[in-house]
């Protein structure tokens, strides 16, 4: 079994809140635990703009040697395929790799890039 921490929150109250990531994740690799993972949202919320999974992974990444990166659900919609397919890879081979990319099943896609006003797949 592998176990790991989900560092943040949704949406952080506030900066500080962003430095204590690094710190857990830090931590958590010091304490043994397989991986982090990151979720994101392309919508803010009340309390603010949620940190881009890949971004906060990125800063994980560097602040830590061998700990594993998980992000949640990318809503493939929201992202430029090449751009995401470079960044990840990017990521993948900085951070020393494999990293876990999920990605939601494509109806769930759909319904959640509507918000942000992108098309899902148009796959019928």
């Amino acid at each position: 079994m592998r176990i790991g921490v989900a560092p943040h929150r949704l949406w952080p109250d506030g900066e500080g809140e962003l430095d204590e990531v690094l710190q857990t994740a830090v931590r958590a690799e010091e304490l043994g635990l397989d991986h982090v993972f990151a979720s994101g949202h392309a919508v803010a919320g009340d309390s603010g703009v949620t940190p881009d999974p890949l971004v906060l992974l990125a800063a994980i990444a560097g602040a830590t040697r061998r700990i594993g990166l998980i992000t949640g659900i990318l809503v493939l919609p929201l992202y430029n395929t090449l751009v995401l397919a470079h960044q990840t890879a990017a990521l993948d081979r900085l951070s020393g790799g494999p990293g876990v990319w999920g990605h939601p099943p494509e109806n769930a896609a759909r319904s959640a890039s509507a918000p942000a006003g992108t098309p899902g797949s148009s796959r019928p």
